[in-house]
């Protein structure tokens, strides 16, 4: 559908692209071109995925070890990346996720959810997006949600609320009215096509691909683009 380079000029992360829907999203962009970044906390892990993903396309992959519930963890990592020149897009990916009736959650257990998929995500959004709007860089943020933060499920509320958290920060940074540098969009799993084991990476790409160009194309020429703040 595609050509192998259509995404070469592009320098993406995805938070927590070691293992499951990250790793996949990462095989989607690397398969056309993409400089991809992952990050994580585990660094063998990291780079078990670098040394099999670095066979796939013309892209290149590279890993950074990162706490994502820590602020200057976060700044450190972006820094250290921006060195190497600006990325042009993120995909906040990391999560984390237990079942529980809500009853039976402890304040950290739910503080281990919060941290890891609002403030992660927060945090990497301002980290990259200040530099966006500093340098002027036209820039895509894809956020991954789940159905159930318009559904509900149960078992799950820490992880609703801090998916739901994400879905408002891209409504309401969509309305802030500042120009600025970047559009964002949510993407959840009724978007995909699962496979018996994982994700489909070939599919996912597929989606990703046209939604990542039409977000730099809206983010060159809208007149009210989003802003992190």
């Amino acid at each position: 559908m595609f050509k192998d380079s259509t995404l070469a000029s592009k320098r993406v992360l995805i938070t927590g692209g070691g293992t499951g829907l990250g790793k996949e999203i990462a095989k989607g962009l690397l398969s056309y071109g993409a400089e991809v970044y992952i990050c994580g906390r585990r660094e063998s892990v990291l780079q078990e995925t670098v040394a099999e993903l670095s066979k796939i396309g013309s892209g290149k992959i590279q890993y950074r070890v990162t706490d994502i519930r820590d602020p200057d963890a976060i700044e450190a990592m972006v820094a250290s990346i921006w060195e190497e020149g600006p990325l042009t897009g993120l995909i906040n990916n990391a999560a984390a996720n237990f079942i529980s009736p809500t009853k039976d959650l402890s304040p950290r257990g739910y503080q281990a959810i919060r941290s890891t998929v609002m403030d992660g995500a927060f945090y990497t959004v301002l980290a990259i997006g200040k530099r966006w709007i500093k340098e002027g860089i036209k820039g895509s943020i894809v956020s991954n949600l789940v159905t159930w933060v318009w559904t509900g499920s149960a078992y799950v509320v820490p992880s609703a609320m801090a998916k739901t958290a994400i879905d408002s920060m891209t409504n309401h940074s969509l309305l802030n009215g500042d120009v600025t540098a970047f559009a964002l969009t949510p993407l959840h799993p009724a978007h995909s096509q699962p496979k018996a084991h994982g994700t489909n990476s070939t599919l996912l790409a597929h989606q990703l691909v046209p939604q990542m160009q039409a977000l730099y194309r809206w983010a060159a020429t809208a007149k009210c683009k989003s802003s992190p703040t």
